[in-house]
């Protein structure tokens, strides 16, 4: 960038197969880091969540996503918190023919501390799974910082 400034975000997927259940907002398990270049996660502690570092305020590219397994009953939900409060849902059908892809990008202005968290809700009427497929597609996370 023309400031000098160097790249700074987060990348995270979960590794296995996560049950979630019927009708119930669930944080997604962020179990592995792809990279982490700010210190945003921990695998262990709250490993749904981004947190802001601090000199670390300004605009980020957030992406979300999961996939579940065929079933055509209800719907799949991506929800996202800041600071324990949604701030952006998207809801998609089932499908009986294809995994169901729930994916989300935004883009927000936000503050040291501020923390975004990673939820999923489904409604089938059973708990299914948020998958990890044949083809590698799993639950992630991802923010980029843009600028200040």
């Amino acid at each position: 960038p023309a400031g000098g400034s160097s790249f700074s975000g987060v990348s995270c997927i979960n590794s296995v197969a996560q049950s979630i259940a019927n009708n119930t907002a669930t944080a997604i398990a962020l179990d592995t880091e792809l990279y982490d270049v700010g210190g945003y996660h921990d695998t262990v502690t709250n490993n749904s969540r981004f947190t802001i570092p601090s000199g670390k305020a300004g605009y980020y590219q957030i992406n979300f996503g999961g996939y579940y397994p065929l079933n055509a009953t209800g719907s799949r939900q991506i929800l996202l918190y800041k600071n324990g409060t949604v701030f952006l849902e998207f809801i998609v059908p089932a499908s009986s023919s294809a995994y169901t892809t729930s994916t989300v990008s935004t883009f927000r202005y936000l503050d040291v501390a501020d923390y975004l968290e990673f939820f999923t809700r489904q409604t089938s009427g059973s708990s299914l799974n948020i998958d990890v497929t044949s083809a590698g597609l799993s639950g992630f996370a991802q923010m980029f910082l843009i600028g200040a």
